[in-house]
């Protein structure tokens, strides 16, 4: 999905760049914390004047929203726009007791759990809510069909966690993503 303005270290060209080089620049710290704050509000901006309220959650595709200078990004532009207590930030990271006992999607919820342990601390230092667990990491492959996880998704669940899902049918600006 193209940006809404010039973001010209994360997506060259207007056009965003993949998870692999946004992963390796973000370890670097070689993209721009404001250049995330600049479109964070204006998708922020451009949410609230079309459906005229909040986001009541925030999220980065695969993620990228808890990665090293995206994340502290993240917090901030949330901490500065969002009314007090009324917009969580989604936290990949959950118990490792309760990521183990699900058995689907392990090695990727460790994973995952190591940048959100770190995004977690950070937002709530802040000020900024997040979820308290999250679930829902399997294997992409269509090899076993979704419903055959979700249960195993529900185990271990503490109350305000969430469970990642992809429903419905992808429109032409995720035609060409994996997921």
């Amino acid at each position: 999905i193209e940006p809404l303005g010039p973001v010209s270290s994360i997506a060259a060209k207007g056009k965003p760049a993949n998870f692999s080089d946004v992963f390796r620049r973000s370890i670097a710290s070689r993209i721009d914390a404001e250049d995330i704050r600049r479109e964070l509000k204006r998708q922020w901006e451009a949410f609230r004047d079309i459906l005229g309220t909040q986001p009541s959650h925030v999220d980065g595709h695969q993620h990228i929203h808890q990665l090293p200078v995206i994340r502290d990004a993240v917090i901030e532009t949330v901490a500065s726009l969002a009314p007090k207590g009324g917009t969580y930030v989604r936290a990949c990271a959950d118990r490792p007791t309760a990521i183990l006992g699900r058995r689907v999607g392990v090695a990727r919820a460790f994973a995952l759990a190591y940048f959100g342990r770190e995004f977690r601390l950070r937002a709530k230092a802040r000020g900024v809510m997040t979820n308290s667990g999250f679930s829902g990491l399997y294997d992409l492959s269509g090899r076993a069909p979704y419903i055959s996880f979700f249960s195993k998704f529900l185990i271990g669940l503490r109350p305000r966690s969430v469970i990642l899902c992809h429903p419905g049918n992808p429109d032409q600006g995720y035609r060409d993503d994996p997921i």
